[in-house]
């Protein structure tokens, strides 16, 4: 069931984010949740982390949010 949910994460990452996939995975838990363990409304993408080399705000939506929370709580189960 873990990986559904992870695979389900990052490919609703990549769809609802417009993220590319080595964005997805330069991402550190510090890019995607605040302090208090709650999602971030945005993603701020270092220059390193886009193919472009400039750095570029990503709006993450009500639904994924939802989605990479519901990540979140399974893989702390682990």
């Amino acid at each position: 069931m873990f990986l559904k949910v992870r695979d389900r994460a990052i490919i609703l990452t990549s769809f609802l984010g417009g993220l590319r996939v080595a964005e997805i995975a330069s991402l550190t838990m510090g890019d995607v949740v605040n302090p208090d363990g709650s999602i971030k409304n945005e993603i701020r993408l270092s220059a390193a982390q886009t193919k472009g080399k400039y750095p570029r705000t990503v709006f993450v939506s009500q639904r994924l949010q939802v989605e990479l929370a519901n990540y979140l709580t399974t893989r702390q189960l682990c």
